[in-house]
């Protein structure tokens, strides 16, 4: 009875021995698959990095979008092989970013200070809604923490370029993470200053704008200044900042630039005449109907209709479907 007893006793303390080193074999399989399937993610993450980093770089515009297309079309199943990963959402609001912009091929600022920011195309607006889109689903995943500044700039960016959010709303999303931010690009700082400047926030943009924009490193820089200026009706501050960038520049898309910037800050201003002048003089550095609908404008401001009527004429020979300048010609 005895040796029964014991018998069992060793057979039951046996079984436990195997079931525990089962368990802990499990665990231990368990932990080296998911080890290496988080390697693996990451290895794929690091080299879709180094994809959009690499096709950026691209000199050849149409090869570059082309490329970024592509790029997306990956991502997009990288993202459904990771559905409930922020990281694929954020690296595809990364291309999704670039697409927007590179469509147009030109930089914020650069969009900016020529007064494009407003006309992006179709095709690039859906881009950066896509932006949206995906950095808000990776904040839901991340439950709204763990989001990098930069991904929520570029969040603000999208909305900001495409009217999806309130100007108030957007700064809102991003005032209190950027005070506290040293490391910031150019372009970032930039974008910030001016979305302060449109959100009423207007000493503290430019404020913003002199410290962190790089605005006297370069003639961009001035520019970009200078057109912050007249959007923060500083327009006197704005006019002096022009006039100083005309007599140090002599580069001529530089000078028409500022002739079309002082010409409307003029205009606005009921200085017709004045205005007048500056479109005149960007219109013979470069010969295009904007600056001819505006010199048309300032001729009718002044009450010389049939100046303007000649050069309206002029501006409809040459685009007869432009809606503004049969607009003026009616004047419906």
């Amino acid at each position: 009875m005895y040796y029964r007893y014991k018998s069992k006793k060793k057979d039951r303390r046996f079984l436990k021995i195997i079931l525990f080193t089962g368990i802990v074999c499990t665990a231990v399989y368990m932990l080296y698959t998911n080890k290496a399937k988080l390697m693996f993610w990451r290895i794929n993450q690091n080299r879709i990095i180094k994809a959009i980093d690499d096709v950026s770089r691209i000199q050849d515009p149409v090869a570059r979008v082309q490329d970024l297309k592509k790029l997306g079309e990956d991502l997009e199943i990288y993202k459904k092989e990771n559905i409930l990963d922020p990281e694929a959402y954020i690296l595809a609001a990364k291309l999704y970013m670039k697409l927007g912009l590179n469509l147009g091929n030109r930089s914020f600022s650069a969009m900016y200070i020529d007064d494009s920011l407003s006309s992006l195309s179709s095709e690039s607006r859906s881009y950066l809604k896509l932006v949206i889109r995906d950095i808000n689903k990776a904040i839901a995943l991340n439950d709204g923490s763990g989001i990098e500044l930069d991904d929520l700039l570029s969040l603000a960016k999208a909305a900001f370029l495409t009217g999806y959010y309130s100007n108030e709303y957007i700064y809102s999303i991003v005032n209190s993470r950027i005070e506290s931010e040293d490391n910031i690009s150019v372009e970032n700082a930039r974008f910030y200053s001016l979305l302060s400047i449109m959100s009423g926030n207007v000493d503290e943009g430019l404020e913003y704008l002199e410290k962190k924009g790089a605005v006297g490193d370069s003639v961009q820089g001035r520019l970009f200044k200078a057109r912050a200026l007249t959007d923060g009706m500083k327009y006197t501050d704005a006019i002096m900042e022009f006039q100083s960038i005309l007599k140090s520049s002599e580069d001529m898309n530089v000078q028409r630039t500022c002739y079309i910037n002082l010409g409307r800050i003029y205009y606005n201003q009921r200085l017709y005449r004045e205005s007048l002048e500056q479109y005149t003089a960007a219109l013979n550095i470069s010969a295009d109907n904007n600056c001819r609908v505006w010199i048309a404008k300032n001729h009718v401001a002044l009450g010389e209709k049939d100046k303007a009527v000649i050069i309206l004429n002029e501006a409809a020979a040459i685009d007869p479907a432009n809606e503004e300048v049969k607009h003026l010609l009616t004047g419906k």
